[in-house]
């Protein structure tokens, strides 16, 4: 997966908080607005209660002019937050009394209806809420207006804005919260699947477990467990071609070498013919031994995608039961081939095992000079089992240790070989979870190969 990936948790969580964000925020505007109404309609109740008392104080001196009480004036224009102004004027906008900074007021049909009319205007560069209203005094028809600046109101609005505003914060975040935690949650199984299928190890086709799974990812569960026994399934027919083709082709390799077998004992007095008939014989050997190294490859390979059956077996008995094969193995390169074997059970593939150890065995033997020795060892360590083959031929420098388990690299020592036996063992090793370590053999020179175990476990069904 490349680092710019989408993230399925952000595509989420983008889908989710997003309109819910937006949703907050549109729930914001809209109480702001319907606060905000019944706020203007206060202020509009309380001036137009005003400018109805000031129709009714205002009073004519004897010079016809108006004035008003000192009460009613003082009741009227003081206000510890704003600024009032009063106006009263004709009805073609003659000022009678008050304040001049008062813009006119235009006559609506809701004045001579016997209504009020309110206005947002500015008076001094300040923004004001004015209230008019028609009205008689001292039987002249008149048109009275009151005005007020916003900063109370102003300022309440801000209040309601910012509680609004934190209000809406907090449920955001609750809600992202939840939503997180919500996304998390149903996320679980599928990082319980991440996590199965990164403890895996590669060549493990089981089917994954299905219990527990949502519906949703129980049929992406169910897919991939189809696909597993597909992949099984192939491995079971590959390995039965290559068993087929292990017959069909050891079958004729084994008539050429007992035919050449049989040319040489027939012409055993003509030296040019027995020599050919001797190339020929080896060359049949090294291509039967390469073969068959192929398909123990190949059936390896196979085998790790199959699973197939392990059982607990006495690793010792496998040795003995292989001993006179390597034995007459070792007789032929005039080597002294020694066991040093202790008892130790292994679960384990029989079959895959005596592959194992055969190979492990024809490499030390091959790479051994005449007279030299190789040591087969089992032995306990910490519950586990080690199996050593070690010998005394010229080994391996450390630069190349970790090459020779490449299949068909073969070191550049002149000795006939397949450059396959050591990707064997590795193969099977892998398959039986064995550690393979390769030292420097105990007299200093050689080597040693060394094969760990896992110690054996026993499931209740087998112990009883």
């Amino acid at each position: 997966m490349t680092a710019t990936a989408p993230s399925l948790r952000r595509r989420l969580l983008k889908w989710l908080v997003l309109p819910v964000l937006l949703v907050n925020l549109a729930g914001a505007v809209v109480s702001y607005q319907f606060a905000r109404k019944p706020a203007f309609s206060a202020l509009d109740g309380d001036l137009t209660d005003a400018v109805i008392l000031l129709l009714e104080q205002l009073e004519v001196d004897g010079n016809g002019r108006l004035w008003l009480p000192t009460e009613a004036d003082y009741l009227l224009r003081h206000n510890s937050h704003d600024h009032v102004w009063l106006a009263v004027r004709t009805l073609d906008g003659q000022l009678l009394f008050g304040d001049e900074a008062m813009p006119v007021q235009e006559i609506t049909d809701e004045m001579r209806d016997g209504h009020t009319t309110a206005l947002r205007t500015r008076i001094n560069d300040r923004s004001v809420f004015m209230v008019g209203r028609l009205g008689t005094v001292a039987g002249r028809p008149v048109v009275a207006s009151v005005a007020q600046t916003l900063s109370r109101h102003t300022a309440a609005l801000q209040r309601m804005v910012l509680t609004l505003v934190a209000v809406q914060i907090l449920v955001a975040l609750l809600i992202a919260a939840q939503l997180l935690w919500a996304v998390r949650r149903g996320l679980k199984p599928l990082e319980r699947l991440e996590r199965q299928l990164d403890s895996r190890h590669y060549d493990d086709l089981a089917p994954l477990r299905e219990e527990g799974a949502p519906r949703e990812l129980g049929t992406f569960v169910t897919a991939l467990n189809g696909l597993l026994l597909r992949i099984r399934e192939g491995a079971r027919n590959q390995r039965a071609f290559l068993d087929d083709m292990a017959h069909q082709l050891r079958t004729p390799l084994a008539g050429i070498s007992t035919l050449t077998q049989w040319l040489r004992q027939r012409h055993a007095g003509d030296a040019e013919s027995a020599a050919a008939l001797a190339q020929l014989q080896a060359a049949t050997e090294r291509m039967t031994r390469q073969t068959n190294q192929l398909l123990t490859l190949a059936r390896a390979a196979t085998a790790r995608l199959e699973s197939p059956p392990r059982e607990p077996l006495r690793l010792d008995e496998l040795i003995g039961a292989a001993m006179p094969s390597q034995l007459s193995q070792a007789d032929g390169h005039g080597i002294d081939l020694g066991y040093e074997l202790e008892p130790q059970t292994v679960q384990g593939n029989a079959f895959q095992l005596r592959d194992l150890l055969d190979n492990l065995v024809d490499n030390a033997l091959r790479y051994t000079p005449r007279g030299g020795q190789v040591t087969v060892r089992l032995r306990g360590q910490a519950g586990a089992t080690v199996l050593e083959v070690e010998d005394d031929g010229p080994g391996i420098p450390e630069a190349e240790r970790e090459r020779i388990f490449e299949r068909f690299y073969r070191l550049d020592s002149g000795i006939h070989g397949t450059g396959l036996g050591l990707a064997i063992v590795r193969d099977i090793a892998t398959a039986h979870d064995a550690g393979i370590e390769l030292a420097t053999a105990t007299g200093g020179h050689g080597l040693r190969v060394a094969i760990h175990f896992p110690p054996l476990v026993v499931t209740p069904a087998e112990a009883s």
